[in-house]
């Protein structure tokens, strides 16, 4: 059954395909014998382009093992020196020697052997959907992999959280490539690292690529395709590049939540201040007005509490002038409303327009008129 949206945003892909491909091999692995080479079968695929981030895809149903990471290179005399290279880089650029480490997609573990014959004292492990590869992983190689669904969120994985995962290949090969990097997420530190390497799509347009095309990878990403199913997953790209000629790779780092608490930690000092100010005011016998309508006086009137306190608030807006302030409900008024209600002092809680503001403030109301500002530091008198 052929798919219409994108594995990664969920967009249409467009109704026609960029390339449609015949008789192409039906499977890369589990190839045929000579009992059931007969019923082997050339398919034709469509690639599609997704309309919204412009992923390039097969619209068809994945292959049968699409998720165990069949890699009969991994420990070849060409993969090794490339992932060596690469995980040089990423231990050495971002200080992971002794660190804990995830691999997602871990195969028959060759990847997680290289990285441990390099003598970082990592703590590696590794994930993996097939429960063969995992045998021959742990016997053969000696490593440390765990079976499990890399592409579910709910897969609970010994020994998290870790410091950094890396996946490579694997991501491309996967129908639903976000639950693979929300898994890794959950897994990681607040502040953990990830390498991912992928096929390459701007490999496949060159003279030649068609051939590196095959139905066991769902998807081909291009630079932008892969930030953006990273960004899309929590991920904030730090460095992304080529690798081994047939490959984009990237770099990341799990986002942070903003810390709004402490950045606005003045919020409410600030608000204090100024509905201790304003009732002071009122306390004397005097009454203050505001001058300027906009959302910045409705935000701080409304938190301050200081609802009955101003007289009202000047707006030389007239679609404004006869409503009430949403919050607060101060009325809003013209500033010739001034001469009808005088008040002994105005508050301009418009920041950008102070000087402007002070100027209508001597010229239509009152020349010797009190007046303060409130912004960032507080208050101040004029």
């Amino acid at each position: 059954m052929k798919r219409d949206y994108c594995i990664v945003c969920g967009a249409p892909l467009l109704r026609e395909p960029i390339y449609q491909c015949r008789d192409l091999p039906a499977a890369a692995q589990n190839l045929p014998t000579k009992e059931n080479v007969d019923n082997d079968k050339a398919i034709d695929l469509d690639l599609r382009q997704c309309e919204g981030c412009g992923l390039v895809q097969f619209d068809c149903e994945p292959v049968s093992y699409y998720k165990d990471s069949t890699r009969a290179g991994e420990r070849s005399r060409t993969l090794i020196p490339v992932c060596q290279e690469q995980f040089r880089h990423f231990i050495e650029n971002w200080n992971l020697q002794g660190k804990k480490i995830l691999e997602i997609g871990a195969g028959k573990g060759g990847f997680l052997k290289t990285l441990e014959e390099m003598d970082y004292q990592v703590q590696a492990r590794g994930i993996e959907n097939s429960e063969a590869f995992v045998r021959i992983a742990k016997e053969e190689e000696g490593v440390d992999v765990q079976q499990g669904d890399p592409e579910s969120t709910d897969t609970e994985i010994t020994g998290a959280p870790f410091d950094a995962f890396y996946s490579f290949a694997y991501p491309a090969r996967l129908l639903n490539p976000n639950a693979m990097l929300q898994l890794a997420s959950k897994n990681l530190k607040a502040d953990g690292l990830g390498l991912i390497r992928v096929p390459s799509m701007e490999h496949l347009m060159k003279p030649g690529g068609f051939y590196d095309l095959t139905v066991d990878h769902i998807a081909y990403y291009d630079t932008n395709t892969l930030h953006f199913l990273l960004q899309r997953n929590g991920f904030d790209v730090l460095e992304q590049g080529e690798a081994g000629q047939v490959y984009i790779y990237a770099v990341v780092k799990k986002r942070e939540a903003l810390p709004l608490k402490r950045i606005w930690a003045d919020v409410e000092p600030l608000q204090k201040q100024v509905a201790a100010y304003i009732r002071d005011v009122v306390k004397q016998g005097k009454k203050i007005a505001v001058w300027c309508a906009g959302h910045f006086a409705f935000t701080l009137l409304s938190m301050a509490g200081i609802h009955h306190e101003v007289s009202y608030i000047i707006d030389n807006a007239s679609f404004k002038q006869g409503c009430f302030a949403p919050g607060s409900h101060i009325p809003i008024v013209a500033p010739s409303h001034f001469q009808e209600e005088p008040v002994d002092e105005i508050m301009i809680l418009g920041p950008i327009y102070v000087d402007e503001i002070v100027n209508e403030i001597r010229t239509k109301c009152a020349s010797d008129m009190v007046i303060t500002t409130f912004g960032r530091t507080g208050i101040q008198k004029i």
